[in-house]
């Protein structure tokens, strides 16, 4: 059983950098990756969005993954004929990469321009902070509400 497990990952581990060497998107994405992570610890984001950004980071690496193996599928199958059904498959799944990398782009944007207007500050003011306001506000509103409704009774 574990011999097996072994050779599971050599074998993911083969595919993965099969891919990083012969796909130049892939490498594109890596170094992208590896840029905004070290940008994410530099303007110390918080924990929270660091796996925001990782979460989208390896979406964007698992489209690329699957669009890789659907072409080089589809090209075995067809060998290496054109087919027009199947150049639609293709340009579907590198859709999806396009897709989850603008995704990361908008998120990116979310989570780092707060960081970036406000550089003398390490975070931007947080969702908690501003949540935390308005728990506080509605709480004084019940309390006010509450006494006024003793008195009246």
């Amino acid at each position: 059983m574990r011999r097996r497990l072994q050779e599971s990952f050599k074998y993911a581990l083969k595919g993965l950098f099969y891919v990083i060497k012969t796909q130049k998107n892939m490498r594109i994405h890596l170094f992208i990756a590896v840029f905004v992570i070290l940008a994410g610890i530099f303007l110390g984001l918080t924990a929270v969005k660091m796996a925001i950004l990782c979460c989208v980071i390896i979406f964007v690496l698992i489209t690329e993954l699957v669009n890789t193996a659907l072409e080089f599928g589809l090209d075995f199958v067809n060998n290496n004929k054109f087919n027009p059904s199947i150049k639609m498959v293709k340009d579907i799944a590198a859709a999806a990469v396009l897709v989850a990398s603008i995704n990361a782009v908008i998120v990116g944007c979310i989570i780092f321009l707060p960081s970036l207007v406000h550089p003398v500050r390490k975070e931007a003011p947080s969702a908690d902070a501003e949540f935390e306001k308005i728990h506080e506000i509605v709480w004084e509103g019940l309390e006010a509400h509450s006494k006024l409704s003793n008195v009246v009774h």
